[in-house]
């Protein structure tokens, strides 16, 4: 059962679902409010092909200012062909072979389709196709893609979960834990293949810099119609900005080390700092930054390129530290169910619980949503978290019950009443903490609970 949540990236929300029916719209918002979206399908397509949060296009910055890529939409057509055990999507261009559902495939390479704007915009041209189109192979499992590289001559280390192959001009993937990774791993072969063929079809590229480009335009807002490359998701399992953090306050970390290769620089390293040069201080350094792409991207010196275009780069190591500190994300997945999908929402996904807790102390927070259509639906707010296998919440049922849910290794239902009625068909929470205790408002009526967590 699917519901779409949403909330700010300032959000101070502890999200509980539970149950909810698959046709339900649900809308938790943070304290700086936020709308309503209709529930979402896999992959995260609306199924009104609604943008989120009054339309990702139209969304011009996230992150309290900083400047985001603008949304780009693709409403055209995609020709889907079945092939038995795969499909074949195609649109103007590109050609996606996949080992998924014909929906799946689709939304693929509407995805796609969507983002050669995006790419075209940061690259600052477009592949000459010769009238031909991208080509993308998607696999189920790991077995079935290296069997695809090894049938088609292509060789790699064995270590990626994709691999873009410049001889063939074609990017190849297999399926990941997660809806949003899998999408991620999509756009950032994505990503490598427009590269190589605008702009790097001359020679290789450092390590850092060349998955730095992919990771960064990798993470994306995606509705279904519109999608934004290089944004900063709410929520993912794989949580890149906590792992680059915890690389750079163990020290022996540099911007100078990545540059002349002194400093072995993982993926979230390379993502950190290219979302740093990028959107630090409203996009300050970006224009240097651009300039700089691009010389390593003809071949000259990359020590040498960045001194003539950002300076020392000492100068910086500080304030990218900081940066990062600020460009975490706010909520934890406590369970696989949570699906980023725009600036202000998420998915949750569960048959019977989920929670996504704030990663940061709060003293108030607000949360709505909309009363689902169908029936076996329960939703509310976390009180208290400690684990995942212990944390207190209080949730309206369909039942038109009140009760808190308490787990403890076990989990205990509460009847605390009747619940308010609906106002406009929705359920408006205001959390309020105190020491030992919680005040939960639900469309007016208040409640106090005792809470040791």
């Amino acid at each position: 059962m699917r519901c779409l949540t949403t909330c700010s990236r300032a959000c101070l929300a502890l999200l509980f679902l539970f149950g909810c029916d698959d046709n339900a719209p649900v809308d938790a918002s943070g304290s700086d409010g936020g709308s309503l979206a209709d529930a979402s399908a896999p992959d995260g397509a609306i199924r009104d092909a609604g943008a989120v949060d009054a339309g990702l296009a139209d969304a011009a910055a996230q992150d309290g200012g900083t400047p985001a890529m603008p949304a780009s939409c693709y409403d055209g057509a995609v020709d889907v062909t079945d092939l038995g055990a795969a499909r074949i999507a195609r649109t103007p261009h590109y050609e996606v072979e996949a080992v998924a559902d014909a929906d799946r495939t689709e939304r693929f390479a509407r995805m796609l389709e969507a983002a050669w704007r995006e790419y075209a915009a940061y690259f600052g041209s477009e592949p000459d196709l010769g009238g031909d189109r991208l080509r993308v192979r998607f696999f189920a499992d790991r077995a079935a893609f290296e069997a695809a590289l090894t049938a088609d001559g292509v060789v790699t280390d064995g270590g990626p979960g994709g691999y873009f192959e410049p001889s063939n001009r074609t990017a190849y993937l297999f399926d990941q834990p997660t809806r949003y990774f899998t999408r991620t791993l999509l756009l950032h072969e994505g990503a490598h293949q427009f590269h190589f063929l605008t702009r790097t079809a001359s020679g290789a590229l450092p390590f850092w810099y060349g998955e730095g480009v992919a990771e960064a335009l990798s993470r994306h807002d995606w509705d279904g119609r519109c999608v934004r490359l290089d944004a900063a998701p709410l929520i993912t399992q794989e949580d890149t900005p906590a792992d680059a953090l915890r690389r750079l306050e163990a020290g022996g970390v540099s911007i100078g080390g990545i540059l002349d290769g002194s400093t072995p620089a993982t993926r979230s390293l390379a993502w950190a700092l290219f979302r740093y040069f990028q959107h630090s201080s409203a996009g300050a350094l970006s224009r240097g930054f651009r300039a700089f792409r691009a010389a390593v991207d003809r071949g000259d010196d990359v020590r040498a390129a960045f001194a003539a275009e950002l300076g020392d780069p000492a100068s910086y190591d500080a304030g990218w530290l900081g940066f990062i500190r600020g460009e975490q994300e706010p909520l934890t997945p406590t369970f696989l169910e949570w699906t980023h999908i725009g600036p202000g929402a998420i998915e949750g996904e569960s048959e019977f619980f989920s929670v996504a807790p704030i990663k940061t102390d709060l003293n108030r927070f607000e949360t709505r949503f909309e009363v689902p259509s169908g029936a076996g639906w329960s939703g509310g707010v976390v009180l208290g978290f400690e684990s995942a296998t212990r944390f207190e919440a209080l949730v309206v049922r369909d039942t038109g019950r009140l009760q808190r849910f308490d787990a403890n290794g076990s989990a205990i239902w509460n009847d605390v009443g009747p619940a308010p009625a609906a106002v406009g068909g929705a359920y408006h929470f205001v959390v309020t903490y105190s020491p030992g205790s919680v005040s939960v408002d639900i469309n007016g009526e208040t409640h106090t609970f005792e809470t040791t967590l």
